[in-house]
């Protein structure tokens, strides 16, 4: 008899698991469109698990990642602390997350001098440079190397942009390379975005002069009372997350009720993280005081003077780094990377546009006060004889899917669009009866 209760309370319960499995599973698909993955699942709270507290000056929602940490730089701002890939990369799994001997995320990056058999190539800006190079050098390698110009000489691509750089700070690390003896042939600036978001965003908020490395006011320990606060709560809330994380990865794993309220709880804490960032991003301390923190004082008397002003420095840092290549000489093309906040500069397809378009986004008004103002400092670069190109119309007849986050970051498929345009420039330049191949 007690057997029998045994098999019937047994049959029961696990009918009951059965009913919640099924239908949490459900609901997970409904509410993400995709079926659960446990494997997926369990990589991810393996990162969150290790995870280091959220950056109050990255992007919102943005983690800082394990593999990296940005120190302080004499001359360019900030670079990332020396730390070599970890053999198999069983922490972190891409190379751009790396930082070596300069701090720059590229192996490659040294102090090259001119050979007449080898081709340097050096490409700056922010992140948005920074993965064009490192996801997609190969591509723009291969197409340069359909030009004549080319034949029999080894092409080296040297990432010298860094996620966050705004000019002057491409400048300053040209003219830093330039001094310590480095040679370029070609030099690639792509950048635009950083240079309007950033200071809007970042150090005006803090009274800080826009022309400052992002986020001046964290890097240099000028953190208020109210700053503490915003940083207390962030490790609290992190550290709440890591350890939710590490608690789903003993056999609870295997369940996908377990699974899902894990998924639920940790959407939950993110999104108060990401909430918290911006606040942080948004907290206007006192005013400016003109100390070495601060920087110079500044005033826009509106949006358009603020804007305008920023693509002004932009344009006049693009003049003195194409005078600079071209004393060394070198050939030097500058690109105004494309954006999907840019209007209508292309279409999408429901899910692309719930990853990278988001109304709310605290980058989006910069985009669409800024990049009218850069658009017209480009013309205004090219009456200079700055070989200038915009790119923010490039994707406008693509509807497959290129854009993979809200800020402005590409899949290597939208890389390497541009890689070609830019091999194309590169090719048409040197293959004219002007250069005569003189690379």
């Amino acid at each position: 008899m007690n057997n029998r209760r045994f098999i019937y309370y047994f049959v029961i319960a696990l009918f009951i698991y059965l009913v919640l499995e099924s239908t949490t599973y459900a609901l997970y698909y409904l509410r993400q469109d995709k079926p659960l993955s446990f494997s997926e699942l369990r990589e991810q709270r393996q990162v969150i698990a290790r995870e280091k507290p959220v950056s109050l000056s990255g992007e919102p929602g943005a983690l800082e990642n394990p593999c990296y940490t940005e120190v302080l730089h004499p001359y360019l701002g900030f670079v990332r602390a020396v730390q070599e890939v970890p053999k198999g990369g069983e922490d972190c799994d891409a190379v751009d997350l790396y930082a070596y001997e300069f701090g720059f995320p590229d192996p490659d990056v040294a102090i090259y001098s001119r050979q007449a058999n080898r081709v340097i190539v050096g490409i700056f800006g922010g992140s948005f440079a920074q993965g064009l190079s490192l996801k997609a050098e190969d591509i723009l390698i291969d197409e340069l190397r359909l030009s004549p110009c080319f034949a029999g000489k080894t092409i080296e691509v040297l990432t010298l942009a860094m996620g966050g750089y705004k000019q002057p700070q491409q400048l300053l690390t040209l003219a830093y390379f330039l001094s310590l003896g480095a040679h370029f042939d070609v030099v690639i600036n792509i950048d635009g975005f950083n240079e309007v978001v950033l200071p809007a965003t970042e150090n005006i908020a803090k009274q800080v002069f826009p022309f400052y490395p992002r986020n001046w006011f964290g890097r240099v320990e000028k953190f208020d009372p109210a700053m503490l606060t915003f940083t207390a709560r962030r490790d609290q809330l992190t550290e709440k997350r890591s350890e939710w994380a590490a608690l789903f990865l003993n056999p609870l794993r295997f369940s996908i009720t377990a699974n899902v309220i894990w998924w639920a709880y940790d959407r939950l804490l993110s999104g108060r993280i990401a909430n918290l960032q911006i606040d942080a991003l948004e907290y206007e301390p006192a005013e400016n005081t003109g100390d070495t923190v601060s920087g110079p004082d500044f005033h826009y008397a509106d949006d358009e003077a603020l804007y305008s002003g920023l693509a002004t420095v932009w344009k006049d840092a693009s003049i003195q780094m194409g005078r600079l290549v071209a004393a060394n000489d070198g050939l030097y093309l500058h690109f105004l990377q494309p954006n999907q906040y840019v209007p209508d500069s292309k279409p999408m397809h429901e899910a692309e546009r719930k990853l990278a378009l988001h109304a709310d986004h605290p980058y989006r008004k910069s985009v669409e006060n800024g990049y009218p103002a850069l658009i017209e400092a480009g013309r205004q670069l090219k009456d200079e004889g700055i070989r200038f190109h915009d790119l923010t119309q490039l994707f406008r007849g693509h509807r497959e899917a290129l854009y993979v986050d809200d800020c402005c970051h590409l899949e290597r498929p939208g890389y390497g669009m541009i890689n070609r345009v830019i091999a194309q420039e590169i090719r048409g330049i040197l293959e004219s009866a002007e250069a005569g191949c003189r690379q």
